[in-house]
């Protein structure tokens, strides 16, 4: 058996852990520190059954079964410590951006504590300052890393922050509801071939995660999140669906027709007329946009982007916390930001669109 080879990347490995215990020091200031100590104890466990089971290969240096437990233990302890590293990576490069944008960072680090008090979520964002919008999960359910874009001013996107924070809330939910599953379930069995329901059945798992965090997104930002994710959402393909999809494909989004259908029919549902009629021009031009590549709609598009579906994903989010009542009442009073704290960031944001528009 090969153990001087095994030998070394035991060396490497330790290294390794040494300086990432070294290196996580430097990020005492930040609540993950404590959460480091819990990972450092379970990779010295798993350090002590490497050298257990490197005992008994050497006891029984022929036992292949012995030898694929070692090195599968080695191989445990080196995607831990890679997953770590990682971790200080991203951290590194908060610290890093927190003291060179620091008024931004600071900006959607509060952004970031309105929205999780406001659903009432107990998680930490480190902002980084990246291409676009994404939420990351760093060591559990607790910590994550939040790509933010470049630019000077970040009030019009704010309401994409919600979208990425609700994916943590989707974390910590056990399931989809009992609605959602039976459906999905009839319309697997309804496909004609077994390609068919494969794309349907990959696409939809990241379908519903999206369409639900747009949901969650609405509820907490109101009119505001309508007109941000309207001029996000402007592509050259707003139907687009994914066919042949393989394990490589880790983030689809659902079309952009059907995440604007859906922001737009809650808007009609949920917000008083008086909220509703600035939207009128916006919603106006976007359906311009999608009549420019109505042809482009495959002929399974209605039946993949089924009604009762997405009536379940609304349900489900719907039933998260949240104030979208009490936004609206402070929006047509006009409060000023600084008189409720709690929702300074979604009232600023509301300002500047319904302002804009």
């Amino acid at each position: 058996m090969p153990t001087r080879i095994i030998d070394h990347r035991e060396d490497d490995l330790a290294e390794r852990f040494e300086h990432l215990q070294e290196e996580a020091e430097r990020f005492s200031d930040l609540p993950i520190r404590t959460a480091f100590d819990e990972y450092f104890t379970d990779i010295r466990g798993t350090f002590e059954a490497i050298d257990s089971r490197r005992s008994d290969v050497e006891a029984n240096p022929d036992n292949e079964a012995l030898y694929q437990r070692y090195l599968s233990k080695v191989i445990s302890a080196e995607a831990d410590i890679s997953d770590l590293e990682l971790v200080l990576t991203h951290l590194d490069l908060f610290t890093h951006h927190r003291e060179r944008w620091s008024d931004r960072i600071q900006h959607v680090e509060e952004i970031c504590e309105e929205l999780t008090d406001a659903i009432g979520l107990s998680v930490t964002c480190f902002p980084v300052i990246r291409e676009n919008y994404a939420l990351l999960p760093l060591l559990d359910d607790e910590f994550y890393v939040i790509f933010v874009p470049r630019g000077r001013d970040i009030v019009p996107t704010t309401p994409i922050l919600a979208h990425e924070v609700a994916h943590a809330l989707l974390d910590q939910r056990s399931s989809r509801s009992r609605e959602f599953s039976q459906r999905f379930g009839e319309l697997r069995r309804q496909m004609d071939s077994d390609r068919t329901e494969r794309d349907f059945h990959g696409n939809w798992i990241h379908w519903y995660d999206e369409l639900f965090c747009d949901v969650a997104g609405f509820f907490a930002f109101g009119p505001s999140y309508v007109c941000a994710q309207l001029h996000h959402l402007l592509s050259q393909n707003p139907y687009f669906i994914q066919r042949d999809v393989g394990v490589e494909d880790e983030f689809l989004h659902p079309p952009d027709a059907l995440r604007v259908e859906v922001i737009t029919d809650l808007a009609d549902e949920y917000l008083p007329e008086e909220l509703q009629d600035p939207l009128e021009g916006v919603r106006a031009e976007y359906s311009q946009h999608l009549q420019c590549y109505e042809e482009s709609k495959r002929p399974f598009y209605d039946e993949w982007a089924d009604d009762e579906l997405v009536e379940a994903v609304i349900s489900d989010a719907a039933s998260v916390n949240h104030q979208l009542d009490e936004l609206c009442d402070h929006i047509q009073n006009g409060a000023n930001p600084s008189t409720v704290p709690e929702f300074d960031y979604r009232l600023k944001a509301n300002r500047y669109w319904l302002d804009e528009i």
